[in-house]
């Protein structure tokens, strides 16, 4: 009985916090919510971790934002996945939101824009660029 109440708190300690190594840190989310139509925002985010960014828009419209191609080269980050979340209430903007893990350290400019799904031979309403550096 006593060699498996040892076994037991040997695991104990191993799994409380702080008995882990600190190289085994789970991934964090960082977000980033655009307001009152800001140009541009900037994110510091650690490698392995999960960028959220939020923007208003008005799909019933028409209206999107979609995030402009980022050179495979030198691309630091990789879309996770791009969602619409209607409006809680009427007349008010729904929710664009796209997850981003990261690839390598360094900085990466993502660039959304934001047009009619018909006008895409048209310039951008608007646009967003989240400025990010990866630590």
């Amino acid at each position: 009985m006593k060699k498996l109440t040892l076994i037991i708190s040997i695991a104990a300690a191993a799994l409380a916090p702080g008995g882990c190594s600190k190289s085994a840190r789970l991934p964090h989310q960082v977000s980033v919510v655009q307001k009152n139509d800001e140009p541009s925002k900037d994110a510091t985010i650690v490698l392995g971790d999960v960028l959220v960014i939020e923007m208003p828009g008005d799909m019933a419209a028409g209206y999107m934002w979609e995030l402009r191609p980022l050179p495979p080269d030198v691309a630091g980050m990789a879309l996770i996945e791009g969602r619409y979340s209607n409006p809680s209430e009427a007349g008010k903007p729904g929710k664009f939101t796209y997850l981003m893990r990261t690839i390598h350290i360094g900085e990466q400019p993502l660039e959304f824009i934001y047009r009619h799904a018909a006008q895409k031979d048209r310039p951008p309403v608007k646009t967003f660029t989240v400025n990010v550096r990866i630590k």
